[in-house]
């Protein structure tokens, strides 16, 4: 069985009223962008390491609005991802932001990711990504995402127990 990890697509309204989604480059193979995800430690909620590892990968944090769904990812891993809107935004000498100096971060328009993830050779293209952006754009231009339809003492879901993925 492979590693079960959690992660978010990071957006965000742009200056011009454009989404915007965060891309962080691959440690491994820099010619890859993705989204932050990484481990869930023993008794963590999913929602709860995506989120961590969002701020540690991505240094961003805001309010998950809703799971996006499940897949499979390199190294047999299993991925669970959030959709993140984005309300904070670390600086660089923050040190919650724990890859600051080794992965840069990207903010681009929904089309300029699509063009991102499929610019990479075939051989290593990574196609869960392509298909979390999609997912991620049609959830985000359906649901409400003014700052007052947030409901702030539930979560995306219930999940602790989740066995089968």
């Amino acid at each position: 069985m492979g590693k079960k990890v959690a992660g978010c697509v990071p957006v965000k309204k742009g200056e011009d009223g454009e989404w915007k989604v965060l891309m962080v480059q691959s440690r491994f193979k820099p010619e890859i962008w993705l989204f932050p995800k990484g481990g869930i430690e023993k008794k963590e909620k999913n929602w709860d390491a995506a989120c961590r590892e969002t701020v540690e990968e991505a240094g961003v944090s805001g309010k998950i609005l809703c799971k996006l769904g499940k897949w499979k990812g390199s190294n047999d891993q299993k991925l669970i991802m959030y959709l993140l809107l984005v309300e904070q935004e670390l600086t660089k000498n923050d040190t919650r932001w724990k890859e600051r100096n080794e992965r840069p971060r990207r903010w681009l328009t929904f089309d300029e990711a699509e063009k991102t993830i499929l610019q990479v050779e075939s051989g290593i293209r990574r196609p869960e990504l392509l298909e979390m952006l999609l997912l991620a754009k049609a959830r985000i231009l359906t649901l409400d995402t003014t700052p007052e339809s947030y409901s702030t003492d539930s979560s995306p879901e219930e999940e602790n127990n989740e066995k089968e993925f």
